[in-house]
């Protein structure tokens, strides 16, 4: 059930989103500032409400582009949840599978890596092992294994989000024909340096 204040803060996001979907950034990440203020306001410091708000605002941020900005607003909704602890949910599997696909994108392989590793652990924990939240963060641990120079992890990774979401969603989708293209430039380049 959804605190009293939430009617706002859906209100606030979906402002929000509509502006991000504008390409107005400033005026998005204004808004998301807002509901998240709002949150901690009436919700306090360990209310998963205020935690979400941290989270939407955080994906404002790196839609922007501003990835250092995005860093506190996913590690502020970490110390809200404290998410790989205690009883899963779809929440904490969110915020970690975020954070640790910012990492990823900031080429911080290993934070990314154990981040990722949480997230995979709370969707399966959810939802089980063939859960396209699964292939996400197969598909960003295997970016990570990669930037790390631990290109047998990556391929297995790559391999098993295409597997999954190829079941998901088709294996035309543009962004499992993209992860597939990964797989194989990267096992191309390993024959070459083979000699192979």
């Amino acid at each position: 059930m959804k605190p009293r204040y939430w009617s706002r803060v859906e209100k606030l996001h979906a402002a929000a989103d509509a502006y991000a979907n504008a390409g107005d950034y400033d005026s998005a990440r204004a808004l998301s500032e807002e509901a998240a203020h709002l949150a901690l306001q009436q919700g306090g410091q360990t209310d998963p409400g205020a935690a979400e708000c941290c989270l939407h605002l955080a994906r404002i941020q790196e839609g922007a582009g501003d990835l250092t900005g995005a860093e506190p607003s996913y590690n502020a909704a970490c110390g809200i949840l404290n998410p790989t602890e205690g009883e899963a949910t779809l929440l904490k599997a969110e915020v970690l599978l975020g954070y640790g696909s910012l990492y990823a994108k900031m080429k911080l392989g290993w934070r990314a890596i154990l981040l990722l590793g949480h997230a995979k652990g709370r969707y399966v924990e959810l939802f089980g092992p063939d859960h396209e939240g699964v292939g996400h963060c197969e598909s960003m641990m295997a970016v990570s294994y990669e930037a790390a120079g631990m290109e047998e992890e990556a391929l297995v990774a790559y391999r098993e989000a295409c597997r999954i979401l190829s079941a998901a969603w088709g294996p035309t989708h543009p962004s499992v024909t993209y992860i597939e293209w990964c797989r194989a430039d990267l096992a191309f380049w390993r024959a070459m340096k083979g000699g192979d």
